[in-house]
């Protein structure tokens, strides 16, 4: 096994005040199933080990987690959702690609065409369901390791993140609303031109701060 660190010397340097970094232990040459037992392992032995010496988080009087341990278990739920994404892309990479060749290069007309478009849009939205489905587990994953419930972590999202998760919510609703004027007969300069129109349209809308 190659890993970024050694896992043993990062648990061994433990104290209870220094955060240890998800992001640095996985080596991405090395297979998915390695990569993810080495991911279990540090979440196990070193993570544990860190939230067990620093003891409980503490919150004020708003209920709210410090910025600084905020933003560590933000970049930590980032770097276990990023691994478990990059999981689900490339088990996915291959369905989307042979439903993008049927769709635009495979030869096809009338219903045919039709129905395959369609069905490449479908798949996307089914990419994107998944990927949220996704990014809550690896958020609820980390927050019972770190041992923070969900009414305080959400609200330190409020305190601390409002314009980015507004912005999050927001980009995925533009994401998912262009293939809805899609009807499946658009070459494909026309659909570029969709998804080009809703993301120009999405961007004003977040940089002139109207979105709702």
């Amino acid at each position: 096994m190659h890993s970024i660190i050694d896992i043993k010397k990062e648990k061994a340097g433990i104290d209870g005040k220094t955060w240890p970094q998800a992001r640095r232990i996985i080596n991405y040459k090395d297979g998915i199933a390695t990569q993810d037992a080495q991911l279990k392992r540090w979440l196990q032995e070193v993570l544990e080990k860190f939230v067990n010496k620093r003891g409980s988080f503490k919150v004020d009087s708003k209920n709210n987690l410090s910025p600084a341990d905020f933003f560590e278990v933000y970049d930590l739920i980032e770097s276990v959702s990023r691994f478990d994404l990059a999981k689900l892309r490339k088990e996915n990479e291959e369905k989307r690609m042979n439903s993008f060749q049927k769709a635009f290069f495979g030869g096809l007309s009338g219903d045919n065409l039709l129905q395959a478009r369609k069905e490449y849009i479908n798949a996307i939205q089914d990419s994107l369901a998944l990927e949220l489905q996704l990014y809550q587990a690896a958020q609820d994953k980390v927050l019972k390791r770190v041992k923070i419930n969900d009414n305080i972590w959400n609200q330190s999202m409020d305190a601390y993140l409002p314009e980015g998760r507004e912005y999050v919510i927001n980009a995925l609703k533009f994401t998912q609303s262009s293939p809805f004027t899609f009807s499946g007969q658009q070459n494909e300069d026309q659909v570029f031109l969709i998804f080009k129109e809703a993301v120009e349209f999405a961007l004003n809308l977040v940089v002139d701060k109207k979105c709702d």
